[in-house]
């Protein structure tokens, strides 16, 4: 036999092997270890937010998106398609909020049930779409866990305004999920295009911020090895198509609600560099969650100069970028995460101001698979000693790992228990950053609400203090003062706050409410 037919022979024989290890590995899904991996994954997760169940209402905005949304309360279905609320449009998120209000009516743990359970469907989507991405089950397991626990993920499963970003994500990975089997050799059809369209714009009716899905499917297609070609980027033309109508139909509705700040109050250089500063921000909390907060404010200047991290931020954020274009690659993986968290990452970097905070927790719970990924990549190949550089330290960096996972779980639990209330959630806030007026302001709120009229003055006192042009904190004080019989002081409040904000009706009718008590004193 010929040397060249000898080596045919074995490259057909490795194709075969290769052949066969893969559909040995796509078989996994019914092996009993599988099995251990989902029901290890749905125990963990319901142990550590079963707290969360526990939970009451907030007075951040879940009155507004819930208990006083006329489109919930009454199930109006036409209104609820054709309108938006507090500034988003997402019909399929307050659909679901109208029948779980229909069988709940304002009984939190119903709520806060279905937030758990749409959050352990995701676990368990994202667990089997990097099964079906990588064919490795120690790195699914690992990716769905680190999401399933870490504790940024928290308000987006506590809070109840954040079912948005549960139902976006879990039609999000459905889209991913479809679109893998979609793109398979001999498996692209009309029927399976349709199925992905559909999850895609369930995802985009459920939050706008799914407008990124046909970026990450360019960057699947780049990580598998498929060439992009006029057919692939025809394909995908739908997509974009649909991200810029839902993106304009964002925009428009932030504007209308004026939750876009005004662009003049930073330059934009200055918002580059925010933008880079919240990058840093995000990835250290990856790492270290300490110290978390429901509000994260801007850093605050110091006569015409920002805090030394506001100025370091971009040089971090061009070296990590530079090492990830060299490592390439040698490291795709490295590449796909980072891309997959920029691009998800990328929309609310504040270049577009939309609310005071600079970061949220709840931004990371898409975004932060990116590097889910990575690390479950990396922790596989050193548990399978494949890690030539660490090769020696295994043994303790897996113990190191081990902690710092049981670290996240302790974490995440304990972040639910400060989601209990409006109390417990705002105390943590000024614990933080004791500089947040809307902290005060909201938690004034739930003290003026609870008849501790004392503690309420106090906190929109401090909150009108740290910031005098506070018209929710006037109104609110205002109303205080007319509870307490002090009309003259409500009256003061009231007029500054019409000063303020003269378009603002709530202004106007609380000033009209304490002058119709208001009874003046006349001389005789």
């Amino acid at each position: 036999m010929s040397k060249s037919r000898k080596s045919q022979n074995k490259k057909s024989a490795a194709a075969k092997d290769l052949v066969s290890n893969r559909a040995a590995t796509l078989q996994v899904p019914h092996s009993n270890k599988l099995a251990l991996f989902i029901i290890a994954l749905i125990l963990i997760t319901l142990g550590i937010y079963a707290s969360s169940l526990k939970n009451l209402w907030t007075n951040w905005d879940d009155e507004g998106y819930v208990l006083q949304n006329k489109l919930v309360t009454s199930f109006d279905l036409k209104s609820i398609f054709s309108e938006q609320v507090m500034g988003n449009y997402h019909p399929v998120t307050v659909l679901t909020e109208a029948i779980e209000f229909h069988f709940f009516h304002n009984n939190a743990a119903g709520f806060h049930s279905v937030s758990l359970l749409l959050h352990l469907l995701n676990v368990l989507l994202l667990f089997y779409f990097i099964l079906r991405l990588t064919q490795k089950n120690i790195v699914a397991f690992l990716c769905a866990l680190l999401f399933a626990i870490h504790p940024l993920h928290v308000e987006s499963v506590s809070w109840v305004s954040a079912q948005k970003d549960l139902l976006y994500v879990l039609f999000y990975f459905l889209s991913l999920i479809f679109y893998l089997q979609y793109a398979e050799p001999g498996r692209k059809s009309a029927a399976a295009y349709l199925i992905v369209v559909t999850c895609f714009i369930l995802s985009l009716l459920s939050k706008a911020q799914a407008v990124t899905f046909p970026i990450v499917i360019l960057l699947i297609d780049w990580y598998q090895g498929r060439k992009l070609s006029v057919k692939s980027i025809l394909e995908k033309t739908p997509f974009f198509i649909l991200s810029l109508v839902f993106g304009i139909v964002a925009i428009y509705a932030q504007k209308a609600s004026e939750s876009i700040q005004d662009i003049a109050l930073y330059s934009f250089p200055e918002r580059l560099m925010f933008s880079a500063y919240a990058i840093v921000a995000y990835l250290t909390r990856l790492f270290l969650p300490i110290n978390l907060s429901t509000y994260y404010p801007y850093p605050e200047s110091i006569g015409n100069s920002f805090p030394v991290a506001v100025y370091t931020a971009p040089l971090i954020v061009i070296i990590i970028a530079f090492l990830v274009f060299r490592f390439r690659k040698k490291y795709p993986e490295v590449v796909f995460g980072m891309l997959f968290f920029l691009v998800n990452i990328s929309l609310v970097l504040q270049l577009l101001p939309v609310g005071g905070a600079i970061t949220a927790d709840r931004y990371s719970y898409l975004s932060f698979t990116g590097f889910f990924f990575i690390a479950a990549i990396w922790l596989n190949d050193v548990w399978e000693n494949k890690n030539v550089v660490i090769k020696n330290a295994r043994i303790p960096l897996m113990a190191g790992v081990s902690g710092w996972l049981i670290f996240l779980a302790i974490q995440c639990q304990a972040r639910t228990k400060v989601w209990y209330s409006s109390e417990t959630l705002w105390k943590n806030v000024i614990t933080n950053y004791p500089r947040v007026p809307i902290a005060y302001n909201d938690l004034g709120s739930y003290y003026q609400k609870h008849e501790q009229l004392d503690l309420a003055k106090k906190n929109f006192d401090v909150a009108l203090k740290l910031q005098p042009d506070f018209t929710h904190a006037l109104i609110n004080r205002c109303d205080l003062f007319r509870v307490q019989n002090k009309i003259d002081s409500a009256i003061m409040d009231g007029n500054r706050a019409v000063k303020l904000k003269p378009g603002d009706p709530d202004t106007h009718m609380n000033r009209g409410i304490a002058f119709s008590i208001h009874r003046p004193t006349h001389q005789t």
